[in-house]
């Protein structure tokens, strides 16, 4: 890129990545694809050691180690879940705004529900986020190689695990990670 090896711009590679990491939990799977592309971007800017450190950075975020300051501010008309997601209100309405859900638990009298609906919303964006993550980091690993030996412990248990989630995207990028990084399936398996 044009100024990418700008001494400020290679200085903040990896505050770069953490806000394309951010976006990698968005339900929109056009900013998730824009935001893998971002960050590949950024790690081809990186000399060797900024290379190592963005892949241990990543590497973080899709095992959920990764720091993750990013804090959500909730208004009344905020999209919590996709529609249809967690079925209907008593009333036929839909649920899907912080105020529905709200609404929701004070008509069933128990106002603690929303405690449990927002568990149900952070789960949600966990696994965007993990599916996020996963074609960033398939799209990394090409770049990788060898600095991503380290991790491989890591990782592959969870990549195994992953395969089998229940949401079916998560499922496919877990797949597509699986395949750049594994040559021998069996072999790595047994190892």
């Amino acid at each position: 890129l044009y100024c990418g090896d700008h001494r400020t711009i290679q200085q903040m590679l990896p505050d770069i990545q953490e806000a394309f990491s951010h976006l990698l939990g968005e339900q929109d799977e056009l900013i998730q694809d824009l935001a893998s592309q971002g960050m590949s971007l950024v790690y081809e800017l990186g000399d060797d050691a900024m290379k190592k450190s963005l892949v241990h950075a990543l590497v973080g975020t899709l095992t959920g180690s990764g720091k993750r300051k990013r804090a959500v501010k909730l208004v009344e008309d905020s999209e919590v879940f996709q529609e249809g997601t967690i079925g209907e209100s008593p009333t036929g309405g839909k649920l899907t705004t912080y105020k529905e859900l709200c609404n929701l638990a004070n008509e069933m009298g128990q106002p603690d529900l929303i405690y449990k609906f927002m568990d149900l919303a952070n789960y949600q964006a966990s696994l965007n986020s993990k599916r996020g993550a996963a074609f960033g980091f398939s799209k990394i690993a090409k770049h990788a190689g060898d600095a991503l030996q380290p991790h491989l412990r890591l990782l592959i248990p969870r990549l195994v695990r992953y395969q089998y989630d229940p949401d079916k995207n998560v499922q496919d990028a877990m797949a597509h990670i699986w395949r750049s990084l594994v040559a021998d399936p069996k072999r790595t398996i047994d190892e």
